[in-house]
């Protein structure tokens, strides 16, 4: 809720009773978590495996294999979204979209980011995960840590103004 000398910005009902879910929603939502979570793997088990053999790997070509291992799953409907596939200057840029020519490669100088959301017929998942494949400088980790901590102190803050 927001709220100023002036105004009270509320959420409506409706969109109180739509957050509320029940135990088959729920059900769904852990299913379909762990069939993401699994592509989420054998996705990066296979980029583990390219970097380790310094193989070239684009933010496009990294985007399709992760919604190659999607689409292997017959439960698969679509994407919730594009995959957001960063690395470098591009990891800072709110709903980046590779494409296939202006892609970068990923490399052992810089974090990669991938955000990807997954719709299956018993629910929606959002994963989002940043890695290094080499060492990240100390300015890289406390600026993960500072991102980090913004995101923690939204999420208790939100959980604590439902009370």
């Amino acid at each position: 809720m927001l709220s100023s000398p002036r105004y009270i910005l509320a959420s409506s009902y409706g969109e109180q009773q739509k957050a509320i879910k029940n135990d088959v929603e729920i059900a769904g939502f852990r299913s379909a978590f762990l069939r993401d979570g699994a592509a989420m793997v054998r996705f990066y088990a296979w980029l583990d495996e390219k970097m380790a053999k310094k193989e070239p790997v684009s933010e496009w070509g990294a985007s399709q294999k992760l919604t190659e291992y999607k689409r292997m799953n017959p439960e698969f409907v679509g994407l919730a979204y594009e995959n957001i596939s960063a690395t470098g200057p591009n990891s800072a840029m709110s709903h980046y979209t590779p494409t296939r020519t202006g892609a970068l490669l990923l490399d052992f100088h810089s974090p990669f980011l991938m955000d990807s959301g997954g719709q299956y017929f018993d629910g929606t998942c959002d994963t989002t995960r940043t890695v290094h494949f080499g060492s990240p400088s100390s300015e890289m980790c406390d600026a993960y840590t500072k991102v980090l901590k913004g995101h923690v102190s939204r999420h208790v803050s939100s959980i604590l103004l439902s009370f």
